[in-house]
């Protein structure tokens, strides 16, 4: 996939449940309506609702859970190279479970075979994350 520019990629971390929610839906509202939304997320709340709704312009894929840079990072792998070659979003948003990999995954994704697409964003942590315990 060649792109005249980079996807606006967001990390995101936090457990799954209402305070990851919040900032996932806050993220999304910062992004204009029209443009398309991909979002890789690892685990799900355990009461099984749905954590972010993204519109008709939007994937969500859902990872098991297992750190996306660490013992997860094959599934991601595999998950990013099929968003940017099926969907091909203007934006990206990836959330994580543990806050303290944020910047691990933001090296990952700072490599050769994803800086060419990727345009990584600050990391923002949500409330209440396994760094906060």
């Amino acid at each position: 996939m060649k792109t005249n520019s980079r996807i606006e990629t967001y990390i995101v971390a936090g457990s799954p449940g209402p305070r990851r929610a919040m900032l996932l839906a806050d993220l999304l509202s910062k992004i204009p309506p029209d443009e398309s939304v991909s979002c890789i997320i690892e685990g799900a709340p355990s009461d099984g609702t749905a954590e972010i709704g993204v519109g008709p312009t939007g994937y969500v894929h859902v990872l098991a859970p297992g750190c996306p840079c660490c013992n997860g990072n094959l599934t991601l792998r595999v998950t990013l190279a099929r968003v940017l070659r099926l969907e091909a979003p203007r934006n990206l948003i990836i959330a994580i479970i543990d806050e303290r990999h944020q910047e691990s995954l933001a090296s990952t994704l700072a490599l050769p075979q994803w800086s060419e697409y990727l345009r990584v964003n600050l990391p923002q942590a949500a409330p209440g994350g396994p760094a906060e315990a």
